[in-house]
């Protein structure tokens, strides 16, 4: 046998095991579907949107949150049906209240499907929009997803329904429970801070605490809208979880030494701007209208994400205010002279996230999976280089 078929065959026999190495996550990604079937009750439901996130991975057997939910005391070691829906709804909140931005996005078709090809190996959050089908409004619940293997699997989410001929005024409430023992451990706050929106967005803030029970309640004049609540900050050594039941919502904090989350550790640059404007009376006195608005920005480190606060107060001075009316048919003029002072008060909070989403690529966008056969190809070429060199120095001293 000459050393140019040996060489051959020495090179198929190498491209062969190239083959039986393991693929990368772009070429395992290729053959995974994952399709969200919206049907509640035969009925099917289209045109509703999809929003899919990247929330963790399975590392040494339990699911642990990357990314930009890495940062939140929920606990996904507990795979329950009712572990996986209420820390569902955290994550959503979150999603919402800090404008993550999704990996991918989809709209079920007619039949009330809709699907989603390429996700790499990881833990996913589906979080959809509530939409009006008939005499009816359809609002879902969020869905943890778990992809292990290049495989289809179909997942059907749980829907809220609502008539749409509903009253007008529908009673919500948000309460908070306390799973530690009866605070053994002495770790539990004085009070929690809870977002509320509506919509997405965000409509108030309150205070939970033992003055009020640790509950709040509130009136929507919209039967159709959809709430979410949003604990600001989960305390030391605890993990949140809320349970919905379309008027109610329980957020329970659950002791865990386990957990050490700390967010003050990632709020780092707090800053507080005051601006005063004063505007001259038109009626030519002295008196002034003063407006004052201060706005604070708390900066977050991991992800520069930016809370901001603005508050603004118009005060009026207390000085005579006259208003005059005139008739001109008549000729005759009315003057009405009355005291007041007015403060109004407009409070707004907004969180604002990275928009980073879904996985890391490289920064060129090509993919990862042609770095395997490349490297390999170059060393089965350096190798067949070492191998013809001693003989073509063999022919050359003939």
């Amino acid at each position: 046998m000459t050393m140019k078929v040996k060489n051959i065959i020495f090179v198929c026999i190498m491209a062969f095991f190239a083959c039986l190495l393991p693929l990368s996550d772009e070429v395992f990604a290729a053959d995974t579907v994952v399709t969200l079937s919206c049907v509640d009750e035969n009925v099917k439901i289209p045109d509703m949107k999809w929003n899919i996130y990247r929330v963790g991975e399975r590392i040494d057997g339990q699911i642990v949150l990357t990314g930009d939910f890495k940062r939140y005391s929920v606990d996904l070691r507990d795979l329950s049906a009712e572990n996986l829906r209420s820390s569902a709804t955290v994550l959503e909140g979150y999603a919402m209240a800090f404008q993550y931005t999704p990996i991918v996005s989809g709209v079920t078709d007619e039949n009330g499907d809709v699907s989603f090809r390429g996700l790499e190996k990881g833990v996913y959050l589906a979080s959809g929009k509530r939409v009006q089908r008939g005499n009816y409004s359809y609002r879902p619940s969020p869905v943890i997803i778990e992809i292990a293997d290049s495989s289809e699997q179909t997942v059907f989410p749980k829907f809220y329904r609502t008539s749409v001929f509903s009253a007008s005024d529908v009673a919500y409430e948000v309460k908070k429970v306390w799973i530690d023992n009866d605070d053994a451990y002495e770790m539990r706050p004085v009070d929690i801070t809870v977002d509320l929106y509506r919509d997405g967005e965000f409509v108030e803030t309150v205070i939970l605490s033992e003055e009020n029970d640790w509950e709040y309640s509130w009136v929507s004049n919209d039967p159709l809208a959809s709430w979410n609540v949003v604990e600001r900050k989960i305390p030391r050594k605890y993990v949140v979880s809320i349970e919905f039941n379309s008027k109610q919502y329980l957020i329970k904090n659950t002791y865990n030494p386990d957990i050490s989350i700390d967010w003050d550790d990632d709020q780092i640059t707090t800053s507080t701007t005051t601006t005063t404007t004063q505007t001259p009376d038109v009626g030519g006195d002295d008196d002034s209208d003063t407006t004052t608005t201060a706005t604070t920005q708390t900066t977050n480190d991991k992800d520069n994400s930016t809370d901001t606060q603005t508050t603004s107060t118009e005060i009026v001075s207390n000085n005579t205010d006259v208003s005059s009316s005139s008739t001109e048919e008549s000729g005759s003029s009315g003057s009405t002279t009355s005291s007041s002072t007015t403060t109004t008060v407009t409070t707004s909070v907004s969180g604002g996230g990275n928009n980073s989403g879904g996985g890391s690529l490289p920064q060129t966008g090509q993919l990862w999976w042609p770095v395997i056969p490349l490297s390999l190809g170059g060393v089965i070429f350096i190798f067949m280089g070492i191998k013809l060199k001693p003989k073509k120095e063999n022919n050359e001293t003939i």
